[in-house]
């Protein structure tokens, strides 16, 4: 039984060395979508303004430019 345990402890120091693999998956597997958002925020730049400061059928802020610039520069970062 202590073979078994001392087997076990011993995989899991191993798997150690590869638990970045995980994240790195996830960030490539998301990389794409975020990239293709905040280029069609750039595109779409009037658009995605008058979304941010309309209050009928968008957000309805204050300063909606403000608001943009920092949804856009939030992206960027993800």
């Amino acid at each position: 039984m202590q073979l078994l345990v001392d087997g076990y402890k011993s995989f899991l120091l191993k798997l150690k060395y590869i638990d970045w693999l995980g994240p790195l998956a996830l960030r490539l597997y998301l990389a794409p979508i975020f990239i293709g958002v905040g280029l069609h925020k750039f595109a779409n730049w009037e658009q995605m303004v008058a979304w941010f400061g309309n209050p009928d059928w968008g957000l309805g802020l204050p300063a909606p430019d403000q608001w943009a610039r920092l949804s856009t520069a939030l992206s960027a970062q993800t």
